[in-house]
């Protein structure tokens, strides 16, 4: 079982404030995820309005578990917060994930054209 280390994930509410607040956002109904182009990779889950805690703890294990299985392989030059909406509780396991792997791979497109286009301002 492949797990995030410790260290990679966002704990502070002022980190997770500043990359919402000052971040890029991709978004559809089930996902908001923000990043912030870092020289590390860190990375926080959070859930959207939901009643209670429990509800709360369900939402942000399905996109912890969305990550894992699906994310880990793709190396990230970021800092990134999940926000997972009470619609993927009711939403089939199949359809979250792909939705969540469309979001991850207009991450992974946005974060390669711009270490590119950074590169080629170089030479």
């Amino acid at each position: 079982m492949n797990t995030l280390p410790k260290s990679t994930i966002l704990k502070n509410s002022a980190e997770f404030r500043s990359i919402v607040q000052h971040g890029h956002a991709v978004k559809n109904e089930y996902f908001s995820i923000f990043f912030v182009q870092e020289d590390d990779f860190k990375i926080g889950f959070a859930a959207g309005r939901a009643p209670n805690k429990p509800m709360r703890n369900k939402l942000k294990r399905i996109a912890r578990e969305l990550w894992r299985t699906n994310s880990l392989q793709q190396h990230f030059s970021a800092h990134i917060v999940i926000i997972t909406h009470k619609r993927a509780l009711l939403a089939k396991h199949d359809k979250r994930q792909s939705e969540f792997n469309k979001l991850v791979n207009m991450i992974a497109k946005r974060c390669y054209k711009s270490q590119v286009s950074g590169i080629s301002g170089i030479i």
